[in-house]
């Protein structure tokens, strides 16, 4: 990698743990995020910040696993 990539990254970590902070109301991180349940629900109000108009579908169940997929909900795919 590059130090423009390096910077890229960081910069777009920056601005996604400040939306983190501004869902979250500024608040303790470590005593709002107790479980994996908890850090899944903020990753997807997160993600459902950055691109509104899409939605969760299972993509695939195989193996008894389920695959989703983030899709944009206009397209429908």
């Amino acid at each position: 990698m590059n130090h423009l990539t390096n910077f890229l990254d960081f910069v777009t970590e920056g601005h996604i743990l400040l939306l983190a902070a501004q869902l979250r109301k500024n608040e303790n991180f470590s005593e709002q995020l107790t479980s994996l349940e908890d850090v899944t629900q903020l990753a997807k109000e997160i993600i459902q910040f950055i691109w509104p108009n899409t939605n969760e579908y299972v993509a695939a169940v195989e193996d008894d696993r389920k695959y989703t997929c983030i899709c944009d909900a206009e397209d429908g795919e």
